[in-house]
């Protein structure tokens, strides 16, 4: 069994909790995970040892790649570089074109050689999900699949967190509202926190709520561009019911 650490215990949680919302069972959650666990460590931002050119979860090939899924999903560069996103990528992988439904026999006995992603999701046996998820998304050198390691992975994970729905555990006491903004593309940006909005007096103050944000959502701020055309920052003023402050 895995001993998983508290990071990837918790990049587990995040793509275990996506892929519950996109219909996937339990077990199919956990081949996923066993896969990601084999190809990453569960580490979101590492590049392939080697230089192999893989990067992220699923070690997409080339990097290049993981962007554009990201645009098929409606998702951002930035986000798509977060176990949010690359969770979210994964999820559909009939809506990118990484899901083959062909799968190779030779990785594993219970590979099914024709599958669709639907048929997958209601997976029912963890080695088969493990091997079948290898076999249709991940499609490495079937030498040096280490079949193994990811089906043991699988069960750990299982074990671990079966049971649990799907929730967005990327949100970590966030407020919803916060965002910055600018008018008319030109300087100074906003920041409105939720119930005020205050003029940013140098770029570092962006730099670094932009960092906090992240941090603790796993994701980018929104920003806005607004028109003084059609003001709608005073609007969003009006519903805060604050006056601007400095």
């Amino acid at each position: 069994m895995v001993n998983f650490t508290s990071t990837q215990l918790e990049t587990a949680k995040i793509v275990w909790n996506t892929l519950k919302l996109f219909n996937y069972s339990d077990i199919s959650a956990a081949g996923v995970i066993g896969n990601l666990y084999a190809e990453s460590a569960l580490n979101p931002h590492v590049n392939e040892h080697g230089g192999g050119g893989g990067y992220g979860l699923g070690q997409w090939t080339p990097k290049s790649n993981v962007y554009s899924q990201a645009r098929v999903c409606g998702i951002s560069n930035s986000e798509a570089e977060t176990a949010q996103g690359q969770a979210t990528i994964i999820a559909q992988g009939d809506k990118t074109g990484q899901w083959s439904n062909y799968g190779n026999t030779a990785y594993h006995p219970t590979v099914q050689r024709n599958q669709t992603l639907s048929e997958f999701k209601q997976s029912s046996s963890l080695t088969a999900a493990a091997a079948d998820f290898c076999a249709h998304w991940e499609r490495p050198d079937v030498a040096l699949a280490h079949m193994e390691i990811r089906i043991d992975a699988a069960n750990s994970i299982y074990e671990l967190l079966k049971g649990q729905t799907g929730t967005n555990t990327d949100k970590k006491g966030e407020i919803e509202m916060q965002l910055t903004y600018r008018v008319n593309n030109n300087e100074p940006t906003f920041y409105f926190d939720g119930i005020a909005v205050k003029q940013l007096a140098h770029g570092d103050e962006l730099e670094i709520l932009r960092r906090i944000y992240k941090a603790n959502n796993d994701k980018d701020m929104p920003h806005m561009e607004f028109s003084s055309s059609a003001p709608y920052y005073e609007r969003l003023l009006n519903v805060a019911n604050r006056e601007y402050k400095k």
